[in-house]
């Protein structure tokens, strides 16, 4: 059900962040260290930034789809009514 897409959507949406939470606290703790500079970490969170987008993207993709096949079934289910009432 739609229901149990959006969840989950939401369950890998959730292990995203986290990881990329994780990700993130590191990279600063090695920046602290001095392992890391300026631009590392530019690098490093523009790259974060992307996967994020990405992430979103494939999130509304999976949702649209599972909401076209939905519809496309209605439209199925109410074409085979209209023809047995002919």
């Amino acid at each position: 059900s739609t229901r149990q897409v959006v969840g989950s959507v939401s369950c890998v949406e959730e292990t995203g962040i986290r990881e990329a939470a994780a990700f993130i606290a590191r990279a600063l703790q090695e920046h602290a260290r001095g392992w890391l500079d300026d631009d590392d970490m530019i690098i490093l969170l523009e790259g974060q930034r992307d996967l994020a987008r990405l992430r979103a993207n494939n999130a509304q993709i999976a949702l649209g789809s599972r909401i076209r096949s939905t519809v496309i079934r209605l439209i199925d289910i109410a074409l085979a009514l209209l023809v047995g009432a002919l």
